[in-house]
């Protein structure tokens, strides 16, 4: 990985030597952590600024880990052109990229960010895609979004399914555990009865399937 490289001394120094030519990876990635640190307290122009730069350098950017950067940075600097390059990664050719747009667009839970990550949720061929979609619409507070989470309530993946029904519980305020029957009635318009509470057997089977 390379963010640990920094902890190897001998890698350290080849990167202290190739400043000289040009920017390092390691260089760049902690120039953007240090930006999206100090974008709280810029200015509109210095928001309107990097915007710009960031939005130029993503477009011509061809290293996966750099585009994913260059997403999560722009979801801190609050400008249309930042809004509308996240926007257009979420078509991103690599996942990657793309969960890292789903996340910056719950950022900004607007009427365009909620359709696009519907979108995402309906038909990307990504599976750890659609769960960040999915996850991220649980930032809506809006009908819409209880429609857009409505075609996972019967996913065959059990953990899209899951998280579906866990965003439904915060758009709606509802909690029909993980009934996909009382979901699916739910979202259709109808008043299903809440399931009873989960045994004490069946929560242990929901938290720790894994051991």
């Amino acid at each position: 990985m390379p963010e640990l490289r920094s902890l190897n001394p001998w890698v350290t120094k080849d990167w202290n030597a190739d400043e000289a030519y040009a920017p390092t990876y390691h260089r760049k990635v902690q120039d953007l952590a240090d930006l999206r640190n100090r974008a709280p307290s810029m200015t509109p122009e210095e928001h309107q600024r990097f915007s710009a730069e960031i939005v130029a350098e993503l477009q011509k950017e061809e290293a996966v880990v750099m585009r994913t950067e260059l997403v999560k940075t722009l979801a801190t600097l609050p400008t249309e052109q930042s809004r509308a390059a996240i926007q257009m990664a979420a078509n991103d050719a690599d996942a990657y990229v793309r969960r890292q747009a789903c996340l910056a667009l719950a950022k900004n839970p607007d009427a365009t960010s909620l359709q696009i990550l519907g979108q995402v949720l309906a038909n990307d061929n990504d599976t750890d895609v659609r769960l960040v979609a999915a996850k991220s619409l649980g930032q809506f507070r809006d009908p819409q979004a209880t429609q857009a989470l409505a075609v996972a309530i019967d996913d065959n993946n059990p953990a899209l399914q899951h998280t579906a029904m866990d965003s439904l519980k915060s758009v709606t305020g509802k909690d029909y555990g993980y009934s996909a029957s009382a979901w699916r009635e739910y979202v259709q318009g109808g008043t299903p009865t809440p399931p009873p509470a989960p045994s004490l057997a069946q929560q242990f089977k929901e938290n720790w399937w894994w051991w």
